[in-house]
């Protein structure tokens, strides 16, 4: 248990919520004496050694919650419904002495032949309740007479009474059968009343305990996301990508928001045409003069991606495509995407697929590319060059995503050091640690300095964090 508390501690650091040493020893203290598993006495307790005023109390009240919920949601759920069950039994208690003095009554009244007659011959469906308490027999317990009221309603009831009461009048029967029928009618409406009021409060009990069973699988929700973005793609399973990529789609609003507004065609002011304002004026010896301005330049942001789906990185490339996919259903014009080994194809087309997860996963398993081949990024740069040089210039931002690990190839540093001097922007996320960017066959130290912005891009939140820090850049050139 100890280990317990003093990990709680820990998660409360960890939330930037300060805990003293000291005040641990104090919670260590007193813990034999409070019932860890009672979570309001529990709550209660460590809030009053743990908080130091008002402003403190919500935070560790959230802390709480999401810390011990994955512990001991089952003993606390357990306790809510034993304490729920406390209130009901003290009404089950008043439901049964009430009914009892009730029996008492109705026995005291002895019904007709007649009137049983009646009730036997009747198809109204609250004849079997009616005759059980006319004769006193309706069950006091609770569950018992829940499970009975389930087959008639109050309507049905009133009916029956009516019914009966008409037969009577038609018969001429005594006053002994009219009190009989309107007693029973009485005492039954009112059994159905403390019954239907009964069920209420249990019902009402059992919902606040579902609340905070769903409220408890939302966190737990929210956490598994958070964890995941934490996590390093190497190790992140197929299920594990495909809630990281609904999460993203979800939260990346702003982020989408601030690269679309980057994205927005602008254009240069108008500029006065000086050789032909004068051509003209000569025609009129200057007199008088018409201005001629030059035509408005339209210039539009281009994103161009570059993404290595070698088998060590194909997991960060396909959060990556999440972006460019969003990007491109925005500014079809304006985004491709390019998949690479060694050979590199452009593999934008595949995002027509109005299926988000279908489109991306074509564009990066379906390129044509020496997919079997090993990582040759000098060989790559050199078909992107080839084939896109006459594209670039200082509207386009050029985002390579890859490890760097060249094989021993040919590296090409100068095509990227041409591409950095002619583009906006040059952006390489690495999803390796930076520490193996000096190891073995990775070449991230020949690249770095042709590179605007270098970030390593391990897990989903470095990643996210490395679009922030682009957006950055860009809004601030």
């Amino acid at each position: 248990m100890n280990e317990i508390i003093i990990g709680f501690a820990h998660y409360l650091r960890n939330n930037r919520f300060p805990v003293p040493t000291s005040v641990i020893e104090e919670a260590l203290l007193v813990l034999p004496i409070v019932d860890v598993f009672d979570q309001e006495e529990l709550q209660m307790t460590l809030s009053q050694l743990w908080t130091k005023d008002m402003t403190q109390i919500a935070k560790f009240q959230e802390c709480f919650h999401e810390y011990f919920f994955f512990k001991w949601r089952e003993q606390w759920n357990k306790q809510q419904q034993e304490k729920a069950l406390v209130h009901l039994k003290e009404e089950l208690k008043d439901f049964s002495s009430t009914q009892k003095l009730e029996r008492r009554k109705k026995q005291q009244i002895a019904p007709e032949a007649w009137l049983q007659q009646q009730l036997e011959e009747s198809g109204n469906k609250a004849i079997h309740a009616f005759q059980k308490e006319m004769h006193g027999t309706f069950p006091d317990q609770y569950q018992y007479a829940k499970i009975d009221m389930k087959q008639f309603t109050e309507d049905d009831v009133n009916s029956l009474a009516e019914e009966l009461t008409w037969n009577a009048l038609a018969n001429e029967q005594s006053v002994v059968i009219f009190d009989a029928i309107n007693k029973t009618r009485e005492s039954l409406l009112d059994r159905m009343n403390l019954v239907n009021k009964i069920k209420t409060k249990e019902e009402e009990a059992l919902s606040r305990i579902e609340k905070n069973l769903l409220k408890g699988m939302r966190k737990m929700i929210v956490t598994q996301e958070d964890a995941l973005q934490n996590r390093p793609f190497s190790s992140l399973k197929e299920e594990d990508i495909t809630i990281i990529k609904e999460s993203l789609k979800r939260s990346s609003l702003s982020l989408m928001t601030k690269l679309s507004k980057l994205m927005k065609s602008s254009y240069t002011a108008e500029r006065p045409d000086l050789p032909q304002t004068i051509a003209n004026s000569i025609k009129t010896y200057g007199i008088p003069i018409e201005l001629k301005f030059q035509k408005r330049k339209y210039n539009r942001t281009k994103i161009h991606v570059l993404l290595d789906v070698s088998g060590s990185v194909i997991k960060s490339a396909e959060v990556l495509s999440l972006f460019s996919y969003l990007l491109y259903k925005q500014f079809p014009l304006q985004v491709k995407t390019m998949a690479f080994v060694g050979l590199l194809d452009e593999t934008t087309r595949f995002y027509d697929n109005d299926n988000m997860n279908g489109g991306i996963k074509e564009s990066l398993l379906h390129a044509e590319i020496d997919y079997r081949g090993y990582s040759n990024y000098g060989k790559a740069l050199g078909i992107y060059e080839k084939n896109y040089s006459e594209e670039l210039d200082k509207n386009t931002i050029v985002i390579i995503l890859g490890d760097a690990r060249n094989n021993r190839n040919t590296t090409s540093e100068h095509i990227l050091k041409k591409i950095y001097e002619t583009v906006r922007c040059v952006c390489w996320f690495n999803p390796e640690s930076k520490k193996k960017w000096v190891q073995g066959d990775s070449r991230m130290e020949i690249y770095q300095p042709f590179c605007h912005i270098v970030k390593e891009t391990e897990n989903t939140a470095q990643l996210l964090a490395a679009l922030e820090s682009l957006v950055k850049y860009l809004q601030a050139s």
